[in-house]
């Protein structure tokens, strides 16, 4: 019996690359995830909006946009035309609808943190029923499949992706933003999904990756706007090496995403030219917990305008001109 399995699909030779001019660049903006702490991105993007877009939507200056968990919420909202400044909003004003004060919680073995109820609810009113092949940019968005594997969501701006494109944006968004401990997963008919951040909570390779294996570009002329939740210094000692399984049941995640994304950046890096990669991360002092809608509201709106500020310069070449609709293979 032939698998159903999304990798049963899978390529065994090399993509058939599409024409790209030499003399253009291919512009990504990749998203990280962080829960309740996309209020750090969401407010970069509103300062970007207004002071640098000229009016004109931000998914109209990138060529690809990728995005994971609360990142691909903000990539698929900005792709589907919903302004910056909105999904800021969204963030600010329900963002305790979806992480309610939870005191002190203690972990139980049977149920996850939070109802995933009004995160749902506020998704599907925010992008309506719009399908995930109507989006204004090219999009990669991961999340995990219950046959245990990684699922990539593509627009089909390639011929050999014929999947996704059917698909509603806001299942999309919804599949990548299933976080187990927090919201548990996301149920569409048989399938289920878990949050992209569990294997690339910083995208930023797999839109460098398709791009080189989707079209004829250069490797020196991709650039990618690279924009973090936040992080705080991740160090430690011999003692928290040694710690046992409370400590690390409840760190291993956040060590795993930091180091992750550090690999991410310096494979990026390594094939495109860390030149070609503006990282926007600020240092968080005190961690904030992903689902913190208190302190994630208090704190991260001034830290995301003052990253935009300290950024805004090298940032500029991203917005000199828009870029062109891209050919959609399937609709």
């Amino acid at each position: 019996m032939q698998s159903d399995r999304r990798s049963s699909g899978t390529l065994l030779q090399q993509r058939h690359q599409l024409p790209w001019p030499q003399d253009k660049k291919f512009k990504i903006l990749s998203i990280d995830g962080g829960g309740i702490k996309g209020i750090l991105p969401a407010q970069i993007l509103a300062e970007i909006e207004v002071e640098l877009c000229n009016g004109k939507p931000i998914s109209s200056y990138f060529d690809m946009i990728t995005g994971t968990s609360t990142g691909g919420i903000l990539a698929i909202g900005l792709a589907a035309g919903v302004k910056a400044r909105d999904l800021l909003s969204m963030y600010l004003d329900r963002g305790s609808e979806i992480f309610p004060k939870k005191g002190k919680v203690l972990l139980s073995p049977f149920s996850t943190i939070h109802d995933r109820g009004p995160l749902e609810s506020i998704v599907r009113e925010t992008l309506g029923k719009r399908k995930f092949g109507e989006a204004n940019t090219r999009l990669c968005i991961p999340s995990l499949y219950n046959e245990g594997e990684p699922v990539m969501r593509k627009t089909a701006h390639h011929p050999d992706y014929k999947k996704d494109h059917a698909r509603e944006m806001a299942s999309v968004a919804l599949e990548t933003s299933a976080a187990p401990l927090f919201l548990g997963g996301y149920r569409e008919s048989e399938e289920i999904f878990l949050d992209g951040g569990l294997f690339i909570n910083n995208p930023i390779m797999a839109a460098v990756v398709d791009a080189l294996a989707c079209y004829q570009v250069q490797r020196h002329k991709i650039s990618v706007l690279s924009i973090g939740c936040g992080h705080t210094p991740l160090t430690f000692d011999e003692k928290i090496a040694n710690k046992g399984a409370t400590y690390w049941a409840a760190n291993a995640q956040r060590f795993a995403s930091h180091l992750q994304s550090h690999n991410a950046l310096g494979q990026a890096g390594l094939l495109i030219g860390r030149n070609n990669v503006l990282r926007v991360d600020p240092t968080i002092k005190v961690e904030i917990d992903m689902d913190d809608y208190k302190e994630a509201a208090s704190r991260l709106p001034s830290l995301g305008k003052k990253a935009f500020t300290d950024n805004k310069s090298d940032m500029l070449h991203f917005f000199e001109t828009q870029v062109l609709q891209y050919e959609r293979h399937h609709s």
